[in-house]
């Protein structure tokens, strides 16, 4: 679906006036829209780290082990993933 987006300089996402997101723009955008508001649906166990916790990497990790759950072949994992070798999605 990314592919077919139409790009005019190779990038899928821009800032709101079309230029370069700066590299915080989208993690504080996550944190705000949707980290904050959904934190007390999916609340932390006493003392230990949750979803007010997650970031954008979290969301990578949780959807590995979704498909690692789910029997998605290792071979497509490291192709979505973009991992040269299995040894980082076997971990999951």
């Amino acid at each position: 679906m990314l592919k077919d987006l139409p790009r005019r300089d190779g990038f899928v996402f821009h800032s709101p006036r079309g230029g370069r997101l700066k590299p915080d723009t989208a993690r504080r955008i996550l944190v705000r829209e949707v980290i904050e508001p959904l934190a007390e649906k999916f609340p932390s166990t006493d003392g230990g780290k949750g979803f007010r916790d997650g970031r954008v990497h979290s969301f990578r990790h949780a959807f590995c082990s979704c498909c690692a759950n789910n029997n998605v072949p290792e071979q497509a994992l490291m192709i979505w993933l973009g991992h040269a070798d299995s040894q980082m999605i076997r971990r999951y």
